[in-house]
């Protein structure tokens, strides 16, 4: 981990730039798993006891698990498993009906 001085002199010399490829919109719930997924990766990945003396592209590894995750779901294979045992990957919530429709009125501006 770097040190407070050393992320301050990292991060005030170099201008963030959001339009770069370098960074990747995290703004859906569609976003959240190849986000993770790919931490997940580089946590494993960089462990001496794997790497091995191999550097790791984070770049490519990226467009690897893009590729990988926008597959799953053409293919329509993660989607089918979770269908075939529905229960096993969502929890119901009784309650989760109401407060949709509480939720539902209150943005509305309704008051019944």
């Amino acid at each position: 981990m770097l040190s407070r001085e050393a992320r301050t002199a990292l991060y005030r010399q170099e201008r963030i730039r959001l339009s770069s490829p370098r960074y990747a919109w995290i703004d859906t719930l569609f976003a959240l798993p190849e986000a993770v997924m790919y931490l997940k990766l580089v946590e494993f990945l960089e462990q001496p006891s794997v790497a091995k003396g191999t550097a790791l592209d984070p770049e490519q590894l990226w467009r690897d698990v893009r590729e990988c995750i926008d597959e799953a779901h053409r293919d329509d294979s993660l989607k089918s498993v979770i269908k075939a045992d529905l229960a096993r990957f969502v929890a119901v919530d009784p309650s989760c009906p109401r407060r949709c429709t509480s939720s539902a009125r209150a943005a509305s501006g309704c008051s019944c």
